[in-house]
Order: structure tokens, then C-alpha cells, then sequence
């Protein structure tokens, strides 16, 4: 019985080894593989050619071009049921880079995304081309603005609007540590603090 001990051990030792092997291939199988690194996602994410501003969704409804695009909606399922743009498909964001979701956006169409929020389409842009995605255009301003002063009736004054740029620098945004970009205000400057100036004399 002692000698069948080292031979037991040694087994079991073997068959450790192998299940941690396994483990680590699956987990490399399965994890997300990034094409690119943090800051040249920044910088694409800062290109005005990634983004389609209102006057950009008017012609190309204009020019009848909505065959080239695959629109994909990233919001609920329940709010894709509302009401959506003609031909969209809906991939909410939570489930983008599933794999029924990158087979729909295998495509040599032009990916546009919208959603909720600009802050979510750039967000889904950003995980899109960290995957190679090249062929994506993101809506400047969210879905209700677009479809109020674009779908339903084109709004010269909102052709080149894009809501949250104002507020958020996306190049900054992306370059901090994710501690520091969890906040609610990450990315939104902070205001000045109040300063208190004495002043001496009078009438």
C-alpha cells in the first residue's frame, strides 16, 4: 500500500496540473481579445469623421443610402418596441459583444449606432473597434432628439448639434484611471470654487 503512495500523489498532482491548463485555455478561449490599446481608442473616439450628425442622418435618408447602413439600436427591447428607424435592429448594449450580436454586426454595411444616450453609443463604438469593428458611425445626441428633429421633421437648427460634447471631453474621459472615471460627473469639468474677496475702506 506505501508503494502505490508516490504513484497516487504523482497522479494527482498531474491531474491538478492539467485541470489549471484547461482553466487557463478556456478562460483565453472566451475572454474579450482587444485589437487596440486605451489611447488609440481615445483618439478615435475624438475623430469627427466617427460620428453622424443630424445634417449627415438627413442625407443619407435624403439620398435613400438607409440600404448601406445597418441601423442598430442599443436600447432595451422594450423601448425598441416603441419605436424605432426604419430597417434598425435592436442589440442592446449590455449584450453587444455576445456572439448572435457580432455575427448580426458581421456586416460590409456601415454600422450606426444609437441609443438612450450619446454617452452609450460612444461607449458602444469604442467596444466595437477595441473588437476591429472599422466600418461604425456613432449619432451625435440620443435617439428621441434625433427622431423629433430629424426623422419626423428635418430641424436645420439642430444640424450640427451633438449634446453631450459639450459637457463631456471623451478623450479625457477615457484616458483616466477607472477609479476616477466611475463618477457621475467623470468628465464633466468641475465649477470654480467660490473665492472670498475682503475689502476694507467705506464711505
Amino acid at each position: 500500500m506505501n508503494i502505490n503512495k508516490p504513484n497516487l500523489l504523482n497522479t494527482a498532482a498531474f491531474l491538478f496540473a492539467a485541470v489549471v491548463l484547461v482553466f487557463m485555455l478556456v478562460q483565453w478561449l472566451f475572454s474579450p481579445h482587444y485589437k487596440l490599446t486605451n489611447q488609440e481608442m481615445a483618439i478615435r473616439i475624438e475623430n469627427p469623421e466617427m460620428w453622424l450628425m443630424p445634417v449627415d442622418i438627413n442625407e443619407i435618408a435624403q439620398k435613400g443610402d438607409l440600404e448601406n447602413y445597418l441601423f442598430v439600436d442599443l436600447r432595451s427591447p422594450e423601448a425598441f418596441r416603441k419605436g424605432t428607424f426604419p430597417l434598425a435592429v435592436n442589440l442592446p448594449f449590455e449584450n453587444l459583444l455576445d456572439k448572435q450580436s457580432l455575427k448580426v454586426l458581421d456586416t460590409k454595411k456601415t454600422i450606426f449606432l444609437f441609443a438612450d444616450k450619446e454617452s452609450i453609443s460612444a461607449s458602444a463604438g469604442l467596444l466595437l473597434q477595441s473588437q476591429g469593428f472599422e466600418n461604425l458611425r456613432i449619432a451625435a445626441n440620443d435617439f428621441d432628439f434625433l427622431k423629433n428633429q430629424v426623422w419626423e421633421q428635418y430641424r436645420p437648427s439642430a444640424a450640427f448639434s451633438q449634446q453631450e460634447k459639450a459637457r463631456y471631453d471623451y478623450n479625457r474621459y477615457f484616458r483616466q484611471a477607472p477609479k476616477q472615471a466611475t463618477g457621475a460627473s467623470a468628465g464633466i469639468p468641475s465649477s470654480p470654487k467660490e473665492e472670498v474677496v475682503k475689502v476694507q475702506g467705506g464711505c
